[in-house]
């Protein structure tokens, strides 16, 4: 895989080898620029919203000051079905 896809995985829990019984799966992780296509609005928007707490929070892919943020497939989902009940 090309480096750029694998950042856009994040692993977390799913069993994966049972002899080793290690756990995890992998989900993809959404830009900013990708939310924008699906119709959340301006990155501005979407900031506000976060800032606001309408919003779930993204991910930072490491420690450092400029790692990109990400918001979790998980999460946007979430945010999605919440967002259909109202």
């Amino acid at each position: 895989m090309v480096q750029s896809q694998v950042l856009k995985y994040l692993l977390i829990d799913k069993p994966i080898n049972s002899v080793y019984k290690t756990y995890m799966t992998i989900q993809k992780l959404w830009t900013t620029d990708e939310l924008t296509k699906l119709g959340l609005g301006a990155r501005t928007t979407i900031w506000r919203r976060v800032k606001d707490g309408d919003f779930p929070k993204p991910v930072k892919l490491s420690a450092s000051i400029t790692s990109p943020n990400r918001w979790l497939d998980q999460d946007i989902k979430k945010y999605f079905r919440d967002l259909a009940k109202r």
